[in-house]
């Protein structure tokens, strides 16, 4: 019963993760790789603003997260080469109709368009 308990708690307070206590390590790993140009993509949202008035939440993680979570969603990988205009936003929203609520399509978009303006000003 306690160890149960403990892995409650675990799984409750410090992993934070949709993912099962019993994952094993490769989906573990799967799960936290970083995506094509992700230090890049962090640099350019913080110098356009994005959560420079946070005071809770962490925005700049949460468009991570929505890239990632898109990435799952769609077994893609978010790279220049799959994300680069407007025409793939469109593909890839698509994509994600009836899979994900509209208000969550809404943060991916917000994201995806900032990745798409990186791809574009930084040449990528």
């Amino acid at each position: 019963m306690f160890v149960h308990a403990l892995r409650a708690f675990l799984h409750k307070h410090l992993l934070r993760s949709a993912r099962p206590l019993n994952s094993s390590v490769s989906e573990n790993i799967e799960n936290e790789r970083i995506m094509k140009h992700q230090i890049k993509y962090e640099k350019y949202i913080k110098e356009h603003g994005v959560g420079s008035n946070d005071r809770v939440a962490d925005s700049v993680a949460s468009y991570i997260s929505y890239l990632k979570s898109v990435e799952r969603y769609l077994n893609i990988e978010i790279s220049p080469d799959t994300l680069k205009c407007e025409n793939d936003l469109d593909l890839i929203t698509s994509k994600l109709s009836g899979k994900v609520s509209e208000n969550t399509i809404r943060n991916y978009v917000s994201a995806m368009r900032h990745y798409i303006s990186m791809v574009e000003q930084r040449g990528l």
